[in-house]
């Protein structure tokens, strides 16, 4: 059967035109895949254009739809997300509309017990007030709080003895920490301090210790941590003078942390310290009174003297004539009165007629190392021994 062909195609406009001339019975060109090769080869480019430009097209189309891209079509207004960004715990968000150009926003939620989220840290004050119960505490403000409760339990360490180097003279205090007695600044002694009673005060260890003058004998004497607030050093001074010791230049913080003896024998006496504690090395007799009364008499124990502290002592108790009863007060106590004892406030010795009764007792003394002695006979015996004392510093 005979057939007319294309024989060619005008590529020259914009648009592939057919006319009359172009039709011939020669089969002079190739089909692929049921297109006219020229025709593929003369639109080659435009067709390439073509694709890219519909793709192009599509992607936009899905952007206007909100398929999951992250940005709207509309390169003149804001991009907005289509909700695919999910709020989990602890964060909240508004989703923008693009229409009002609305920005999005994302704010943390309040922290709680059961809900994760932002949380304010706690200042040092509230830190130290332990009242807050919403905001996060960090290593430093817990430092602070430690440190303000620290204020309140006493002197860690610095325990005092006679050193061995110079037992009649030096004193030993070991390493510790306190705060000063105003709560301003903590005193701390990182390696042990040795002072000198003798000589005057010199910084640093093995050094003078003594505030002012010359060391007396037959004295109290007071071991005081001092501070230097400017540099942040921190010593340690020896005074007579019970809480106004005569401070070196630029220390002006100090506290109280033990106590000496100065005998009649220019020396130390031998005495142990830990913590709140002091013992002395020997006990002596303080006193041995035969005239106590049915009247308190105040009696000086071997304590230090401007301090309130817990004597700890042992006493004994005769009366030639009869059965006697013997009571301790404190200082500053009033006078217990008959202290017979099946009435009134009891005693702590007891004995019969000739008899002696020994026991081991504690009292608080007044400022002058005194106790009280009651009895209820009309003239009795009795002598006491310090064994120590106890002092909160």
């Amino acid at each position: 059967m005979a057939m007319t062909y294309l024989t060619d195609i005008d590529t020259t406009s914009g648009a592939d035109t057919f006319y009359v001339g172009m039709i011939s019975t020669q089969a002079n060109f190739v089909v692929v895949d049921g297109y006219i090769a020229e025709i593929v080869a003369g639109r080659d480019s435009e067709a390439t254009l073509l694709a890219r430009s519909q793709a192009i097209t599509a992607a936009i189309a899905a952007l206007t739809v909100g398929t999951g891209c992250p940005v709207s079509a509309d390169d003149t207004t804001p991009g907005y997300l289509d909700g695919k960004l999910l709020a989990g715990e602890g964060v909240d968000f508004t989703v923008g509309s693009p229409a009002a150009n609305e920005t999005l926003t994302i704010s943390g939620e309040d922290a709680s017990a059961t809900n994760k989220g932002i949380v304010e840290l706690a200042t040092t004050a509230e830190c130290q007030t332990g009242t807050d119960t919403e905001r996060a505490v960090t290593p430093a403000g817990a430092k602070a709080s430690a440190q303000t409760f620290a204020k309140y339990t006493g002197v860690w360490g610095m325990n005092t003895s006679r050193d061995a180097g110079d037992v009649t003279n030096d004193i030993n205090t070991t390493a510790g920490r306190c705060w000063s007695d105003d709560l301003a600044n903590e005193i701390i002694l990182a390696t042990e301090i040795t002072k000198r009673i003798d000589a005057a005060w010199g910084a640093g260890d093995d050094q003078g210790g003594l505030d002012t003058g010359s060391v007396a004998n037959s004295t109290w004497y007071y071991l005081y941590a001092i501070y230097n607030p400017t540099t942040g050093v921190s010593d340690a001074i020896i005074t007579a003078t019970y809480g106004n010791p005569t401070m070196p230049s630029g220390y002006t913080k100090k506290r109280l942390i033990g106590f000496i003896w100065r005998d009649g024998a220019a020396t130390n006496r031998a005495f142990g310290h830990i913590g709140n504690w002091w013992w002395w090395d020997v006990a002596s007799e303080d006193w041995d009174d035969a005239t106590f009364g049915q009247t308190a008499t105040a009696k000086v124990m071997q304590v230090p003297l401007g301090v309130r502290v817990l004597c700890h002592f042992r006493a004994t108790g005769y009366d030639a004539s009869g059965a006697f009863s013997i009571t301790f007060s404190s200082g500053d106590g009033s006078d217990q009165g008959s202290v017979n004892i099946l009435s009134g406030p009891g005693g702590q010795l007891y004995g019969g007629s000739g008899a002696y009764d020994v026991g081991y007792h504690q009292c608080i003394t007044d400022t002058s190392g005194q106790i009280k002695v009651d009895s209820d006979e009309t003239s009795l015996r009795c002598a006491a021994y310090t064994i120590g004392w106890e002092y909160q510093r």
